[in-house]
């Protein structure tokens, strides 16, 4: 009986071993625009989340008209019932040098098979508020 014992607390160790650490290795990434649409000279916040494992930034695509400029980041670590799960947030201002409609590619993180990407999102910016020059 302890040949099964020993084979099953193998087993159990294995798969418990995969579950809490599994998460350093499976990402996936999420981003959000918290308005898709926005007038000239405000700006849109973008946020993007890596679920799965912390990392560096995200590598943000140069989009000609559009600005980027990170405004802060958090992390967070959750362990329910033994399965561990982590994600880190890069929170950026998007502004816009003209109005028009903006196609944020893919953004990207980690390298060869690591890698994740988002999908593509749009930034519809229109004329200013008419308000008077800052």
């Amino acid at each position: 009986m302890k040949p099964t014992f020993k084979r099953t607390a193998l087993v159990v160790f294995t798969l418990l071993f995969a579950n809490v650490f599994g998460w350093a290795w499976a990402a996936n990434i999420t981003v959000t625009l918290d308005s898709p649409q926005i007038g000239l000279g405000q700006t849109a916040q973008l946020t993007v989340t890596v679920h799965g494992r912390s990392t560096d930034a995200p590598q943000i695509p140069a989009v000609s008209g559009l600005t980027f400029q990170q405004i802060g980041q958090s992390s967070q670590i959750e362990i329910i019932n033994g399965a561990m799960s982590a994600s880190v947030s890069f929170v950026y201002a998007v502004s816009a040098g003209h109005s028009g409609t903006f196609t944020i590619p893919p953004i990207k993180i980690g390298n060869g098979t690591d890698a994740a990407q988002s999908s593509a999102l749009v930034l519809n910016v229109g004329p200013g508020s008419g308000g008077a020059p800052a």
